[in-house]
């Protein structure tokens, strides 16, 4: 439900208000909506059956209480309601009666969003058959079984959630021209509060802001703005910095020399820089020395039981500051040809400093207590921004493209990172979220090349597990032979195009969009750890892999299979990190428009619509966005009708 009202109280006075109310409810397993996939990859379909002739649910000594089935039908069930109240007010008073362009403002929002958690619980019987084959051929079993079948059902209701959001703000500005000389500036004062239940749960912001614009003749014009921002996070007397910035626009198509070139509407040169802060990876007392309970201990009282003392916890953050951001930027905006032509470029580059890392690093463990952060990390990000459309009709033929591309090239300047023997393995002047494993070079094939090769030191190495490489020399395999190799986690380019076409009442839309530059592991599959823990082995994995033998060793892409624990074989690597470039069709809309006279109450626009249609990419069998998410991608189609009446 929405309302909004906007009341002219006077002539110079305008009152806005809003109202939205929103509930949702969401119902599903109790075991969890995307875990139960967990279950069903992991579980080898011939394990168990599903329920025996009895009607008791199958399990095994391996795996459980894990049926599958019983989880979502006999495990209990959730219900989530979610509650949602945005409401809005503002009054805003022109003050021209005093001096001509100047106004005042205030605001207050308040958003109270709640959930509430029922689930009812339930215990089920499960019996393992405990089958065996005798000697002579014989099928023996000896049925056992575990567990109850509840009764009654329990059930919980309590709160899920509950945040408290308001935000109050203050304003006063002036806008006015004379002549070729326009002026316009603002002060502003923001108060921003977010509660949340349970304990050091709040955030709370502080901020007073003052802009000042000016702008000559329509084609120069420069913007400066002052914040004083605080945050609730930081310690008491040290709360508040300054954050300053400045920006420029040359709107070159407005000069006299441009008069005569006509096909241009638009051309727009700016740059910009300024300081901004962050307090998002903040939490409440960092600047606080913590105590506990975990010193030692003395047997004494009546029982003689032990008593544990009070210690130290982790050293505050000395010195506890918001994250900064440093930024410039400088680009333009072009329009021609009757507006039929747009495009934008920007390019950007920004400093991130003050992050909180760890201080431990370069602190002796001879101190016998936890360090605290620092805020010594520094990022450096620079890209650019790009984007290009043509909208044209030729008669009733109306046709949009349109297209637009992200450039991000991203630096580690400093984490504290500990002194390391060798160079390679330090994470300066490499990419944010670059990727770092062994490199594999093979498999091995026989015990006489195990023992000839550098000692594999994460676990026991039979014939078919990988072979690396000892980067160090040190005829040893170990963290020290863990080097950078192919990207990032982060994207590189992000790119995207849509198309727009209509004819009369006929519509057609498609928007694309992909990114390149980007790693995944095949380890954050479900479907890429065969047999592990007694797990499954996918179809998948079966027909996009060959597994290490003695028959196919030399056509092998996956290291022997094994229902053991395999820390060699099942850890970062190159063998396991693929391309996770894609190029996606988001969205599909096919629409027709019947109008008002033919349906004779109201245009009636008749629409179907997919989303994520397909996906052209180097994984084949996976989302590369959703690879570690046990649920599978989904693909959407909508159709509906809209009436404008």
């Amino acid at each position: 439900m929405r309302t909004n009202l906007d009341v002219k109280v006077t002539e110079s006075t305008l009152l806005k208000a809003g109202i939205v109310g929103r509930l949702k409810e969401l119902r599903g397993t109790r075991y969890g909506r995307n875990t139960i996939f967990n279950k069903i990859y992991g579980i080898p379909s011939a394990a168990f059956p599903i329920r025996y002739e009895n009607g008791i649910y199958g399990g095994s000594s391996v795996y459980g209480t894990g049926n599958p089935v019983a989880l979502l039908k006999d495990y209990g069930h959730i219900r989530n309601v979610y509650g949602t109240l945005l409401a809005d007010l503002s009054i805003r008073q022109d003050l021209s009666a005093l001096t001509k362009g100047l106004a005042a403002e205030a605001s207050v929002s308040f958003d109270n969003i709640g959930g509430m958690n029922e689930t009812t619980n339930k215990e089920y019987r499960y019996m393992n058959s405990n089958a065996s084959i005798t000697s002579d051929g014989t099928l023996v079993t000896t049925p056992a079984i575990y567990g109850t079948d509840s009764e009654t059902l329990g059930h919980t209701q309590p709160f899920e959630r509950l945040m408290l959001r308001s935000d109050f703000q203050a304003k006063v500005d002036y806008n006015r021209t004379f002549g070729k000389h326009q002026v316009g500036g603002a002060l502003i004062y923001d108060m921003q509060s977010v509660v949340k239940n349970g304990r050091n749960n709040s955030q709370k912001n502080q901020s007073v802001l003052v802009n000042a614009t000016y702008t000559y003749d329509n084609r120069y014009s420069l913007n400066a703005v002052f914040n004083r921002s605080g945050s609730a996070y930081l310690p008491d007397g040290d709360k508040y910095s300054n954050y300053p910035a400045v920006s420029a626009a040359w709107i070159v198509s407005n000069e006299a020399f441009m008069e005569k070139v006509t096909p241009i509407n638009l051309f727009k040169i700016r740059a910009s820089y300024g300081l901004s802060g962050w307090d998002g990876n903040l939490s409440h007392e960092l600047w606080r020395q913590s105590y506990g309970s975990g010193g030692a201990g003395y047997n004494f009282g009546v029982n003689a039981g032990g008593q544990s003392g009070g210690s130290e916890g982790d050293l505050p953050v000395i010195g506890l500051v918001a994250e900064k951001s440093q930024k410039a930027t400088f680009g333009f905006d072009l329009a021609a040809f009757d507006n039929r032509l747009n495009a934008t470029v920007e390019g950007f580059y920004e400093k991130r400093s003050d992050i909180l890392v760890s201080g431990a690093n370069f602190t002796s463990g001879i101190i016998g207590i936890t360090v605290g952060q620092v805020n010594e990390g520094i990022y450096k990000y620079k890209g650019l921004d790009a984007s290009l459309s043509w909208n044209d009709k030729i008669g009733d033929f109306h046709y949009g493209i349109g297209a637009s591309m992200s450039y991000l090239n991203t630096e580690v300047v400093n984490v504290n990172q500990a002194y390391q023997e060798y160079d390679y393995l330090y994470t300066k002047g490499n990419r944010i979220g670059q990727m770092y494993g062994l490199e594999a070079i093979g498999f091995f094939n026989s015990q006489q090349e195990i023992n000839n090769s550098p000692q594999q030191t994460f676990s026991d190495v039979a014939p078919g597990d990988v072979k690396y490489k000892d980067q160090n020399g040190d005829n040893r395999i170990d963290e020290k032979d863990v080097v950078k190799m192919f990207g990032s986690s982060v994207p590189r380019f992000y790119f995207g195009f849509n198309l727009n076409f209509s004819y009369k009442r006929v519509e057609l839309s498609a928007d694309f969009q992909g990114m390149t530059g980007v790693t995944v592991s095949l380890l954050n599959s479900p479907l890429y750890s065969p047999l592990v823990s007694n797990g499954n082995i996918s179809n998948t994995f079966l027909n996009e892999e060959i597994s290490w033998t003695p028959e196919n060793k030399t056509n092998a892409t996956m290291p022997r299979l094994t229902t053991q624990e395999n820390l060699n074989n099942y850890r970062a690597s190159s063998l396991w990190y693929r391309d996770g470039s894609f190029l996606k069709l988001r969205n599909l809309l096919v629409a027709y428009t019947f109008p008002k006279s033919q349906t004779r109450f109201a245009d009636l626009k008749v629409f179907v619509q997919g989303t994520n249609l397909f996906s052209l990419d180097n994984l084949h069998f996976a989302d590369p966005e959703q690879l570690g998410i046990a649920y599978p991608s989904t693909r959407s189609y909508w159709a509906g009708i809209k009436l404008n009446f």
